[in-house]
């Protein structure tokens, strides 16, 4: 059996004294596709960052790849919630995902022609190649959402982590983006922070409910548990089709029985 890419072990974390994680238990497997939900100021960010490598735990331990966070931190795309950009600053669309190109290979400070070459080939998988020479201001939040995830990819990671990336995209263009990030779990583990399990319920293999402790759940649906243990907003479970995101209550199943 495969070892987990990710393990955490009675992980505790606090923001001046105040508990923000506590006695989290999380592992995550080798091309899974996992889905962090709970409310907000529940943890969720500051998960993904404990395993980045780029806040420590006040207790307990983190292993990625068997290793510890800041040494597997290479390893892992990572695509932040709400990345600022100054929109007058003239950069182009390609030079923004050669910044993934410089930090896989070392901090380089020079891209090469090899470099240009796989940022190219990424930004063709994003279908974003041919805004390649346009600046960022001309983008909408749907193109400039795929810019910043070609940009992770050009690190040639294993692992994606990404926290709310469909926050400002459409309707269309969310569902572009998740069925993008299904075919790259084809090849990588991928990590997600959303409240949009309508769209993504066929794509993920398992959810992470996190509200301080962590409640997980390795089949692609929201328990009455997970409801109550973790205050899931209603948004997340108001509608059942054209996927289910709720197991049926007992009660409702000894109903159905009844009436057959």
């Amino acid at each position: 059996m495969n070892e987990p890419v990710v393990r955490i072990r009675d992980l505790w974390f606090s923001y001046g004294g105040h508990p923000v994680l506590r006695e989290v238990n999380l592992d995550i497997g080798h091309k899974e596709f996992l889905a962090i939900i709970g409310p907000n100021g529940g943890g969720k960010t500051t998960l993904l960052k404990l395993m980045l490598g780029l806040f420590k735990p006040e207790k307990g331990a983190i292993r990625i790849f068997g290793k510890d966070p800041g040494e597997a931190a290479h390893r892992i795309g990572y695509v932040p919630q709400n990345v600022h950009v100054n929109k007058t600053f003239p950069i182009s669309i390609m030079d923004v995902v050669l910044m993934g190109r410089l930090r896989s290979k070392g901090g380089r400070s020079h891209p090469g022609k090899t470099d240009r070459i796989e940022a190219g080939r990424f930004m063709e998988q994003l279908g974003v190649w041919e805004l390649h020479n346009r600046r960022v201001r001309d983008l909408s939040a749907g193109q400039l959402q795929r810019v910043f995830i070609a940009r992770a990819l050009a690190t040639e990671p294993e692992m994606l982590f990404l926290d709310e990336p469909a926050a400002s995209v459409d309707a269309q263009g969310q569902t572009e983006l998740y069925d993008l990030l299904k075919k790259l779990n084809e090849q990588m583990t991928i990590v997600i922070v959303t409240h949009d399990l309508i769209f993504l319920s066929s794509h993920i293999q398992s959810i992470a409910c996190v509200n301080e402790r962590l409640y997980y759940h390795d089949e692609p649906e929201i328990t009455p548990e997970m409801v109550e243990v973790c205050q899931c907003p209603v948004d997340l479970i108001a509608h059942g089709l054209p996927h289910r995101v709720l197991r049926p209550h007992k009660d409702d199943a000894d109903d159905r029985s009844a009436s057959a």
